[in-house]
């Protein structure tokens, strides 16, 4: 590390959090995200398969392409 950078991340540091500390920005707690509340008992189910592909197809951005392969 370059002696003449030494010791200047400190106080920037220092000026964020008080800059921070004295703004009207509200930081709320994230929640927990439980994607299956029930894991236990849905892992075991006869419909896990459908039940982990629907959770994916929840999370995919875009157009739904539904393709065939013949």
């Amino acid at each position: 590390m370059n002696e003449s950078h030494k010791g200047q991340a400190a106080p920037d540091l220092a000026a964020v959090l008080a800059l921070v500390a004295g703004s009207t920005i509200v930081v709320v707690p994230a929640r927990a995200q439980v994607p299956f509340p029930d894991w236990e008992n849905a892992r075991k189910s006869a419909d896990v398969d459908a039940l982990v592909l629907a959770w994916i197809a929840s999370h995919v951005r875009g157009p739904l392409h539904r393709g065939h392969l013949n």
